[in-house]
């Protein structure tokens, strides 16, 4: 039965053993579940966990497999704030967070198609939760800075223009553009749970949106699939473990402030990061 489920659900480039694949994976589902359900920063870590149990030459197939993942999260998460929403963070930042996620498919291919591109990819990511933890920090300052102002702040369509280039390009190669939307949404003074809520229809939205960019390549056809019928069997276990870690975000959400637990989170994050650009290092200069 264990071979049966190693064949079919464990990827042709994992670097340990199953059960330490299951383990891991197991942990980074969780964390990305609960963090969608209202308890965030902690899904920030999936990915970069994920890339430490997989070979280089595999990072792309991690990156791809895990979109589904958030997708799904994202359904399971909407229900529980269905009327909590403000529409115009995600109207400004649309078009701008489209054209990002077109940038970060182009930097894919290149890494897919260059020697070393795994390696790169992995120390690229590594780089990207350095710096999303970093932004945490400064996200807690900016909030703390919020809640002195005298009006929230109101931005125009050209000051949408870096935070959704960056969360497109960020949310493409490595599913992190979470902290860079919290830098944009805190600063308006949204109430939590319609932070919550109208982070949840931002995240909806364009991971549904990348989807296609998995899928097709430039020129528009199915032949260098990032998304295929293997990375989408990979992830068949986990789906049934998403709706129990999402009711613990949202519970979390409601019962506990996340700051102290943020920290954590965010000093894990940079550590993780670090790691990975570490070992990697060597694997770019052969």
């Amino acid at each position: 039965m264990f071979s049966l489920f190693e064949q079919w659900f464990i990827p042709d480039g994992c670097s340990t053993g199953p059960i330490q694949y299951v383990l891991v994976a197991g942990v980074a589902l969780l964390l990305t579940a609960v963090g969608k359900g209202g308890f965030g920063g902690l899904g920030a870590m999936s990915v970069p966990i994920l890339m430490m149990v997989m070979r280089p030459d595999s990072a792309t197939l991690v990156v791809a497999m895990w979109a589904p993942i958030l997708l799904i999260c994202d359904a399971f998460t909407l229900p529980f704030y269905m009327k909590e929403c403000n529409w115009r963070p995600i109207l400004l930042l649309a078009p701008w967070t489209t054209l990002g996620l077109l940038v970060g498919r182009l930097c894919l291919d290149w890494f897919r198609q260059n020697p070393g591109a795994g390696a790169w990819l992995k120390v690229t990511i590594g780089a990207l939760s350095i710096l999303f933890a970093l932004s945490q920090a400064a996200r807690y300052y900016v909030a703390a800075r919020a809640q002195r102002r005298v009006e929230p702040w109101h931005p125009v369509w050209w000051q949408a223009i870096p935070f959704g280039l960056a969360a497109g390009v960020a949310t493409m190669l490595a599913h992190a553009a979470g902290s860079i939307f919290a830098m944009f949404l805190i600063p308006q003074q949204p109430d939590r749970r319609v932070f919550v809520g109208t982070s949840a229809r931002y995240y909806l939205i364009f991971n549904a949106v990348k989807i296609p960019f998995f899928m097709l390549s430039f020129p528009l056809t199915l032949r260098n699939s990032y998304l295929t019928w293997e990375s989408l069997r990979l992830i068949l276990w986990m789906i049934p473990l998403i709706p129990a870690g999402v009711v613990v975000g949202n519970w979390l959400n409601n019962n506990f402030t996340n700051r102290g637990f943020a920290v954590v989170v965010n000093v894990l994050l940079a550590l993780t990061g670090a790691w990975l650009i570490y070992s990697n290092l060597p694997a770019l200069n052969p």
